[in-house]
């Protein structure tokens, strides 16, 4: 990737579904890229198009074990925020639960099986 980060949107010109498709082959986020190009990559229309580079992208695949220390750090950060960037929003469901709890007698011992 290229350390510059003026960029935060993608040129029309920049194969964004060729990029994800080298990365399907990883063990670590190739099914979920894999999911994602069969639904469509989600491009934000926002953002600033430097017109010289792209946002920060991976440049091409790197297996796990290629890179080793900070450099399998960046990697793994420069690709996992280049998928974010395409994929969908999240959507979040939030659940509340009452307890109500009476004392109990047996000091917090309960019979799972039996009497």
């Amino acid at each position: 990737s290229y350390p510059r980060t003026e960029s935060t949107k993608y040129p029309q010109s920049f194969d964004i579904v060729g990029t994800l498709r080298d990365q399907t082959q990883d063990s670590r986020w190739g099914s979920y890229v894999s999911n994602l190009l069969k639904a469509g990559a989600h491009v934000a229309k926002g953002g600033i198009d430097m017109g010289d580079h792209p946002p920060i992208t991976p440049c091409r695949h790197a297996g796990t074990g290629e890179l080793s220390g900070d450099m399998a750090r960046v990697y793994d950060l420069v690709v996992r925020h280049f998928i974010a960037s395409v994929s969908h929003d999240a959507v979040w469901r939030s659940t509340a639960v009452s307890l109500s709890i009476e004392e109990l007698d047996d000091k917090g011992k309960f019979t799972i099986r039996g009497n």
